[in-house]
């Protein structure tokens, strides 16, 4: 009661790791749901409303895409798994998260990500794609927008009836492409 809570998150919203948030398919890094894990942790009890609801989000979230994608796509393709673009950590991966939540939806996935070799990748459990063709997959999911998936819209090739999720919008000026091609870009 005597914290000024609006003034502790403004501060809170200023450390190094957390400006900006790479938010897309639910909260990936080693800081921002770590915290919330621990904090649930020791609450002994205690009710964290708003830390639980946070957790059951990304949760949430993530089982969401995965009956979404299955419900499009029997292939899908997932770019990007670390939690942040360019840069090579994986930890708490909303990418492999979703991938993993997808292949218990019996959804043939992939995964692929430019800052990992392909026995690297091998090690999260889910398949990899050893090169970027998205018109080998009935859904493309841009988890991670990395640079070199940046203008991936305009060099690759699409077929019509393909759904591509872009979690952080980041082809959302490559709109008319995909609706010229038929693509359903989301």
């Amino acid at each position: 009661p005597d914290c000024n809570v609006a003034e502790a998150v403004r501060l809170a919203g200023t450390h190094w790791r957390l400006t900006p948030l790479h938010l897309g398919f639910g909260t990936g890094g080693r800081c921002v749901p770590l915290g919330t894990e621990y904090l649930l942790r020791g609450a002994l009890g205690n009710s964290l409303h708003l830390a639980q609801s946070a957790s059951e989000w990304d949760d949430w979230q993530r089982e969401y895409i995965a009956r979404l994608a299955a419900r499009y796509a029997h292939t899908v393709l997932v770019l990007g798994i670390a939690y942040r673009p360019d840069f090579r950590d994986a930890g708490r991966s909303p990418g492999i998260a979703v991938a993993r939540a997808m292949r218990r939806h019996e959804v043939e996935v992939r995964i692929h990500d430019p800052l990992w070799t392909v026995p690297d990748l091998e090690q999260f459990g889910v398949p990899v794609a050893e090169s970027i063709v998205p018109s080998a997959y009935d859904a493309v999911l841009l988890a991670t927008p990395h640079r070199v998936y940046l203008d991936l819209p305009a060099r690759a090739n699409w077929r019509p009836g393909q759904f591509v999720l872009d979690a952080q919008g980041t082809w959302t000026n490559y709109r008319e492409i995909f609706k010229e091609v038929g693509v359903d870009y989301r």
